[in-house]
């Protein structure tokens, strides 16, 4: 569900290009067009050989620099665009200047708080949703209606300008670009200038995509990160013919789409995301209706374009764990952290992580100044740098809290020694209610080569391991009974020790742990052992589908509920004509993300 969009940065690609061809005495369009062209050949031949898997190297210490960084430069954006209208009158400059600014505040800050209104009481939980998924759009709305007010009666405010918007072109020059006016210098220009761009744009879209893809976004479909790159090498070949600038599936519009079609309950937990082509073709149809209707938007007052990129830059820079971390730098220092992840790590420590990322911002806007298309070589060194240089700072625990999202699970009491197969099963955030778990826990699995498997390591990546570590998400939204079971089972150390029975390449079954445990868990001596019946979540279903198949309930059609993007799943067993008869054996089914 990447949204694609002309990237903040986009404008420096563009100056420094123009700079290129003034250097050479190039003809700025044709180099353009084919620098576009080879923008596109790169992206096509990165997504051919799935390149784009190596962006699991990139952790959250890199997305949090990204995110601020490209947030920050909306909000710069905006606010040059205001000076540019405030500098643009030649009468009343102090007045006019006061005029602006108000005018670009308060369409941000109604936009922000509009957005940010599920937080408040206000309201009903209805009115509250569509407030906050309009918010940017009900704000341009109120400004058109102020700034015509005001320019009827009071002062006068610059409007859109549409006399150059339409199909008619505005610099003399044709509506394709003539590929033949150009040197074979230039062609090689081109293609040299693209590379750093390409560079810009596999970090952009794919650091986009997997901040769509994180578990809290609740995406259910598959990864998307080879194929969405492919469409968007497409549109840079074609687009900068007709002129138009490169795009890119780019932050924060992907997250925030994301973000905009998902279904929350009335306590706003996600309960899964709406993913359709709908909504984003609606969306840019809408906006090529300013071609055909121009003069729809010289009723938006200038100051709606500055307020509508300050919104956006805000919501990206500040719903990063960066700028939370950096307000504790004025908050209370005895006022408590629970509930974060870093909440048991030092105050010096976390101080000092916030100020090595705000450092690594500051050095991509400098390389984004002065460098221009050498930018992108920065934000890549940012992942050696993760890797290589912070432990050097900070140690590896400290690392893992300060980039963990929330408070990590705390082992069990009674944690199984080291050569179990399941190292941690944790029920901190576990709200136990007749057996069912109300939330999510964290299971994380050590497999080794057993006696009798032929072989004495795994192979990974080509690469060989003693053994294999798996991290698995029990979701009690979902499956609530199942994952409850589960849990308790898991807890209790059933599963420690036990063998794998059968592996087939995509299904791994474990089997029965061994006669001193019977064949299933038993409450106690003499009592029968625990079943649980068949549990089956679905998408767009408040409550678990229990003791039918979704063909035997006539569902065919429906989606089962994964509210999250994952790597495979984990099913509980039952016999052949009960549905009822889960116990413990479980399939897990296990795919490649990327």
């Amino acid at each position: 569900m990447s949204a694609p969009a002309c990237p903040a940065p986009n404008g420096t690609n563009h100056e420094k290009l123009h700079e290129v061809s003034e250097s050479f005495a190039l003809p700025f369009w044709p180099l353009f067009a084919w620098t576009g062209i080879f923008v596109g050949l790169y992206m096509f031949l990165i997504a051919a050989t799935e390149l784009s898997r190596f962006i699991k190297y990139v952790t959250a210490f890199t997305e949090n620099i990204f995110a601020t960084f490209i947030g920050t430069v909306y909000i710069n954006d905006g606010i040059q665009g205001m000076i540019r209208v405030w500098n643009s009158g030649t009468s009343d400059v102090a007045a006019r200047k006061l005029l602006v600014f108000n005018m670009t505040l308060g369409c941000t800050a109604l936009a922000y708080y509009l957005s940010n209104i599920p937080s408040t009481s206000w309201g009903t939980f209805t009115i509250r949703k569509v407030l906050s998924d309009y918010a940017l759009t009900i704000s341009v709305f109120v400004l058109a209606i102020v700034g015509a007010v005001l320019n009827a009666n009071f002062f006068a405010v610059d409007f859109i300008d549409t006399s150059s918007t339409g199909f008619t072109t505005t610099d003399g020059r044709q509506w394709t670009t003539d590929m033949g006016a150009i040197s074979g210098l230039g062609v090689l220009a081109a293609a040299i200038a693209a590379i750093p761009i390409v560079m810009f744009f596999y970090l952009d879209q794919n650091i986009s995509s997997l901040m769509c893809q994180k578990p809290e976004q609740m995406l259910g479909k598959g990864a998307y990160f080879h194929s969405s790159f492919a469409c968007m090498a497409l549109f840079n070949i074609l687009g900068p013919i007709w002129g138009l600038p490169f795009v890119t599936g780019s932050l924060p519009h992907s997250p925030q789409f994301v973000s905009a079609m998902t279904e929350t309950d009335e306590e706003y937990r996600p309960t899964g995301v709406v993913e359709n082509r709908v909504a984003p073709f609606v969306g840019y149809l809408l906006m090529g209706v300013a071609l055909f209707l121009p003069d729809l938007l010289n009723k938006l007052p200038e100051t709606a374009v500055s307020g509508a990129l300050i919104f956006v830059g805000l919501k990206a820079a500040l719903g990063t764990q960066l700028w939370e971390r950096f307000l504790l730098i004025f908050t209370d220092p005895y006022k408590s952290r629970s509930g974060k992840g870093y909440s048991h790590v030092p105050l010096k420590t976390v101080h000092l992580f916030t100020l090595v990322q705000i450092l690594m911002v500051v050095g991509c806007w400098l390389c984004n100044i002065y460098i221009g298309l050498g930018f992108p070589v920065f934000v890549a060194l940012l992942i050696p740098f993760r890797f290589k240089i912070l432990p050097l700072l900070f140690s590896n625990e400290d690392i893992d809290a300060l980039l963990a999202e929330e408070e990590p699970p705390q082992k069990s009491a009674s944690d199984p020694d080291k050569s179990d197969s399941i190292q941690n099963a944790d029920g901190a955030d576990m709200e136990k209610a007749d057996g069912a778990q109300k939330g999510r826990a964290v299971v994380e699995w050590t497999l080794t080569r057993g006696p009798d498997s032929g072989a004495t390591k795994y192979v990974i990546d080509e690469e060989l391991f003693s053994e294999a570590k798996f991290t698995m998400i029990i979701d009690g939204w979902s499956a609530p009974l199942s994952a409850g079971n589960f849990l308790d089972l898991v807890n209790r150390k059933f599963y420690n020790g036990l063998t794998i029975q059968r592996a087939d390449g995509f299904i791994i079954q474990t089997g029965d742990p061994g006669a001193d445990k019977g064949n299933g868990f038993s409450p106690g001596p003499g009592q029968p052992i625990r079943t649980i019946p068949l549990e089956v979540g679905l998408r767009g279903r408040k409550e678990a589908l229990y003791g039918e198949t979704v063909d035997e309930a006539r569902l065919v059609g429906t989606e089962v509920k994964i509210p999250f993007q994952a790597d495979g799943t984990f099913s509980l067993a039952r016999r052949e004509f009960d549905n009822d008869s889960a116990d413990h054996l479980g399939f897990p089914y296990v795919v490649n993300r990327i």
